[in-house]
């Protein structure tokens, strides 16, 4: 669906009335209302993109529990816990945004110098955004470990966020 098009209008009216009329009065109904409708929409894309950022979403945000808990009693587990999530985020954007680009140029190297292998490739739908909303994870995670911020308590809440 085009940003400029009536379908995404009609959308957005759709999501924007009652998130400001009939919702108004509670900040949870809002967040819980902004979430749907945001999966909803990414989901328009392709349903299938809807899995990791749902459990993307989860893991970070119990990660970034568990660095604030460590932060206080343990800060070298606090750092490794907050290496760890920014290398998962990198390397789930390396196996979606890279992996095939790798895989074909190491076999079009192998063909240079003879060796002709048959690969298997893989069709990996490409997320909308991934760069977006992982960047957006880990720097959540830096940030909770510098004391910048508390870890979010509502699990919507951080998930409309993201």
């Amino acid at each position: 669906m085009l940003l400029n098009s009536i379908p995404f209008l009609l959308f957005f009216l759709a999501v924007i009335i009652p998130y400001y009329t009939l919702l108004s009065r509670s900040r949870k109904a809002q967040n819980v209302w902004l979430l749907l409708a945001s999966y909803v929409f990414y989901g328009m894309a392709d349903w299938r993109m809807l899995p990791l950022l749902a459990a993307t979403t989860l893991a970070f945000y119990g990660l970034g529990w568990q660095i604030a808990r460590a932060e206080a009693t343990n800060p070298m587990r606090a750092s490794r816990l907050t290496t760890f999530g920014v290398v998962i985020g990198i390397l789930v954007l390396f196996g979606f945004k890279y992996l095939g680009f790798c895989v074909e140029q190491f076999t079009a190297l192998l063909a240079r110098m003879g060796l002709h292998v048959q690969v298997l490739t893989l069709r990996i739908v490409m997320p909308l955004g991934i760069s977006y909303f992982l960047f957006k994870l880990m720097s959540y995670l830096i940030e909770i470990h510098r004391q910048h911020i508390r870890p979010e308590t509502d699990l919507v809440a951080f998930s409309a966020y993201v």
